[in-house]
């Protein structure tokens, strides 16, 4: 689905924010399963921890302050 999109996207990081909601999880997963790096950035504020996939790079959590 996403990979006639992105086939151009080879060796790159991927930002994704909002990761931990329910579709943009879905989205974090197939990069990180693809093996893209993926980097995201989510304040936890509607989404859950649990939907992040353990093989993402880096993971950004935004808080107020």
């Amino acid at each position: 689905m996403y990979g006639e999109i992105y086939s151009e996207c080879d060796d790159k990081v991927m930002f994704v924010s909002g990761s931990t909601g329910s579709i943009d999880s879905h989205i974090t997963e197939y990069f990180a399963a693809a093996g893209h790096n993926v980097t995201i950035l989510d304040n936890l504020q509607t989404g859950y921890s649990r939907n992040i996939p353990g093989n993402v790079s880096d993971v950004v959590c935004a808080t107020k302050a």
